[in-house]
């Protein structure tokens, strides 16, 4: 900083459910469909914190249902998770209640900020999947995916412990 001026950052974060789409959309992710690209993200943010991801997993072998992104311990159930940003809301919860019966500790449906108050609707007479559900926005996904890229390519290199020769040390920056 000179002169008491700091520099201020010409790139806007994004700020509504439009904005992370279309920032979304711009992420070099192999997925073309919104959809898939936010369960892209979603396996590897699992992946960075060491679970067994899988996208478009059954919930059991036999199931009917499947889960658009689960995050398993070995081959045990922990995380199961539906987009949902268009189609039908109570399908996508159905399949969260399938995930809960069969031992997944938690489920979490991303959604669009505008089906909230519906998601609540659904969700008035089912206190115990209730409990157990959390609701987060295409934008707390985008936050999630871009800050984990920054922390993990650290957090890689700290829990790292290989020999490596070296002839002189390099600074990590």
């Amino acid at each position: 900083m000179e002169g008491g001026q700091g520099t201020e950052s010409t790139i806007s974060e994004p700020s509504t459910d439009d904005d992370f789409e279309k920032a979304i959309l711009s992420l070099p992710l192999q997925s073309s469909s919104l959809h898939d690209r936010i369960g892209e993200m979603l396996e590897q943010i699992g992946t960075w914190m060491d679970y067994n991801t899988q996208t478009k997993h059954k919930i059991t072998p036999d199931h009917a249902y499947q889960l658009d992104v689960a995050w398993l311990t070995g081959k045990n159930p922990e995380i199961a998770i539906e987009v949902q940003i268009s189609g039908n809301l109570t399908e996508a919860k159905d399949r969260l209640a399938q995930a809960r019966k069969f031992n997944y500790r938690k489920v979490i449906m991303v959604l669009r900020s505008s089906d909230m108050h519906r998601l609540n609707s659904l969700m008035r007479h089912e206190l115990e999947l209730r409990s157990w559900m959390d609701a987060w926005s295409i934008g707390a996904v985008y936050k999630m995916y871009r800050s984990g890229e920054k922390f993990f390519k650290y957090y890689k290199r700290l829990r790292e412990s290989v020999f490596k020769e070296k002839s002189e040390l390099d600074l990590i920056i």
